[in-house]
């Protein structure tokens, strides 16, 4: 019954008296009979969760481990300790990565009677299956009206091939372009000078395609 009020489901209750309901005598006859059906319990149309960010530092692509923090709005007059966090992330079906029971014992996440509090930034378990990060680039970019350019098909020869690894090399003269998020989830192109005298070469791969777009920005 908790769970469906704080999961904003209204559970349908019966109300029934017994003779250990009252201490008086008188009453413990009637009691018995005293039956109350059906009850709505309203849900808290709320969540305590209103909000989470994730930041993915810059060496993403080679520990998979990103940092995830919340924001907890509390509705209830009591404190809410959070001891232990485990949760799994997704969008649109796609697995983005999770949070594995991480210990907050010792530290716990407290948040007093109608207040709003952020979480410290915990260990996130960032999905580098490649299939998954190149069809959660395609979509994300879809849905907010952001424009890959010619990256679309490059891409979609990844996710139509997850197996094939083309044997292909680039050489940059002078610079070479790195993709960035900003904060608002814009699209923006940066270019990297390189050294005059020297040039960069770079295997085609999905964790340079990651790198590519997480590098030193914040989701």
């Amino acid at each position: 019954m908790l769970e469906n009020y704080l999961q904003g489901v209204t559970s349908d209750t019966t109300i029934q008296g017994s003779q250990g309901s009252t201490a008086i005598d008188s009453l413990k006859v009637a009691i018995p009979d005293l039956r109350l059906t059906p009850v709505e319990i309203p849900a808290l149309h709320q969540n305590l969760i209103s909000s989470a960010a994730l930041v993915l530092p810059t060496n993403i692509a080679q520990t998979g481990i990103a940092y995830a923090s919340f924001t907890i709005d509390n509705p209830f007059t009591a404190s809410i300790n959070i001891l232990e966090v485990t949760s799994t992330v997704t969008y649109q079906q796609l697995t983005v990565g999770k949070i594995d029971h991480v210990d907050l014992t010792s530290s716990p996440v407290h948040a007093n009677g109608h207040s709003n509090i952020t979480s410290p930034q915990l260990p996130f378990q960032f999905n580098l299956d490649p299939l998954t990060i190149v069809q959660l680039l395609l979509s994300g970019a879809q849905n907010n009206h952001i424009d890959l350019g010619p990256l679309i098909e490059l891409l979609k020869i990844v996710a139509q091939n997850p197996n094939y690894h083309p044997p292909v090399r680039r050489d940059w003269n002078k610079h070479t372009v790195c993709g960035l998020t900003s904060r608002r989830s814009q699209p923006a192109l940066a270019r990297k000078r390189l050294p005059a005298s020297g040039k960069a070469s770079s295997h085609l791969s999905t964790r340079k395609i990651l790198t590519f777009f997480v590098q030193r920005k914040t989701i």
